[in-house]
């Protein structure tokens, strides 16, 4: 999949639903472990029910990044990789 960094607008899970994304966090330029505390400080201001896209480009962040915020309250909804960069994105919810 291509994917770009400019913020979506919706995101859909693998069950279909489609879900407005709230708030965009990018952390393209940024190594270990600052994506992943960035990304934990941002799911943190989420409201029960809003989304957030991360964006990123240091791979190992897309393995460390769902790990620190994958907690009980927050749901990851997708994470989506670019075949041809090292792009990825990950879309979380906070539960209500």
């Amino acid at each position: 999949m291509r994917l770009t960094a400019e913020p979506a607008q919706t995101i859909c899970d693998d069950t279909g639903q489609t879900y407005v994304v709230d708030a965009h966090l990018d952390v393209r330029g940024l190594i270990c472990p600052a994506p992943a505390l960035e990304s934990l400080k941002a799911t943190m201001a989420l409201r029960p029910g809003q989304v957030l896209e991360i964006v990123g480009d240091w791979v190992e962040s897309k393995f460390e990044v769902p790990a620190a915020i994958l907690r009980p309250g927050f749901s990851i909804l997708a994470i989506l990789e670019d075949e041809e960069s090292d792009l990825w994105k990950i879309y979380v919810r906070r539960d209500h």
